[in-house]
């Protein structure tokens, strides 16, 4: 064994420990509030939890990317965050790394965020596959195809960080010492089923699980906040061209004429190729992978369309297309029939 992959393999077992510690290992720190100032927070908790849930099952209701929505959205951002300081005192918390200095979470919130994403990334591949899964993402993605990217992110890292400061800062501080993760993680799935999406209420319940988890450790909500603001940022920029069509993408002419190439030569499935779901699998990734950041020039007046990569030879494109199951050309298929 080289010393390079021994310092590798050391590099990654701290780097494993740290991740682990920071939703494991508490930070000694007791900060008791007065029954009176428990009372009050409650029932502020309590009123903006009714609020915030309602304009959330609002906003979703909307039309993506009109006016409305991002003024629902950033209402509802401003209504958790108001309604969480208001309650009464929060805190950023603290982590206590291996030389026992108090030290704010920063480098190992932002790194749990990216590992979350990851998780979440490769899990919407086999989700695609799951009607109901598929659907439910899809019809989150389309407020992001279909409105402005900048609006998008700005009304995203908004609502991160205003549910951080309200569930995990505001509400975990209300219920007291008994089971604070599972009960702030229950509310938080709770408000959430207000949008009646089953993907948000459970991507909901897994990252408010991990959410509670830094609170209970760090004491404080910079780390959920760093977390899932990086989390968010994340999926929001990688998981639309995930899903492609079936999310609201319009299509270029290429996509057209290989759906109907695919039509007209529909080939016959032997009792065999039931097996063969792993290589139909990869080629349908691979017809994804390099359909992504191809964008056509679009005329004066017209949104840009995005096709495939026109240096794929038409007969291997063709050959993929009618062998694997090809999420974007099934879901492409519903958007084409319509127009």
């Amino acid at each position: 064994m080289t010393s390079a992959v021994r310092k590798w393999r050391r590099r990654r077992e701290r780097l494993v420990a740290a991740l682990a510690s920071s939703v494991v290992d508490q930070v000694p720190w007791d900060r008791g509030e007065s029954d009176t100032a428990l009372h009050r927070r409650r029932r502020v908790v309590a009123g903006v939890s009714l609020v915030g849930a309602g304009l959330l099952g609002i906003s979703l209701s909307t039309k993506p990317g009109s006016p409305q929505f991002y003024g629902l959205t950033l209402g509802v951002a401003a209504t958790w965050i108001v309604g969480g300081l208001s309650s009464g005192p929060l805190h950023l918390g603290w982590v206590l790394p291996r030389h026992h200095t108090l030290r704010r979470p920063v480098i190992t919130p932002v790194l749990t965020g990216v590992g979350a994403f990851t998780v979440f990334y490769l899990c919407a591949f086999a989700a695609r596959h799951v009607p109901v899964l598929n659907t439910a993402i899809s019809g989150v993605l389309q407020y992001a195809h279909q409105g402005s990217s900048p609006l998008v992110l700005l009304t995203t890292l908004a609502n991160g960080a205003g549910e951080e400061v309200f569930f995990r800062g505001a509400l975990y501080a209300a219920i007291g010492g008994r089971h604070p993760v599972a009960l702030s993680t229950a509310v938080y799935s709770l408000a959430t089923t207000a949008t009646r999406n089953p993907a948000l209420v459970l991507a909901s319940t897994v990252m408010g699980t991990l959410f509670g988890l830094q609170r209970r450790a760090t004491g404080g909500v910079q780390a959920p906040i760093l977390t899932h603001l990086t989390w968010s940022a994340l999926m929001v920029r990688f998981l639309p061209p995930l899903f492609g069509a079936s999310a609201g993408l319009p299509l270029g002419r290429s996509d057209r004429a290989l759906l109907e190439h695919r039509r007209r030569h529909r080939a016959v499935q032997s009792p065999g190729d039931r097996w063969s779901w792993p290589a139909r699998w990869l080629c349908g990734s691979t017809l994804q992978c390099w359909s992504l950041g191809s964008t056509t020039a679009p005329p004066a007046g017209r949104r840009a369309e995005q096709s495939w990569d026109t240096s794929i030879p038409t007969s291997l494109r063709r050959w993929m297309i009618g062998w694997s199951r090809c999420p974007r050309i099934y879901a492409a298929s519903r958007y084409d029939d319509e127009t």
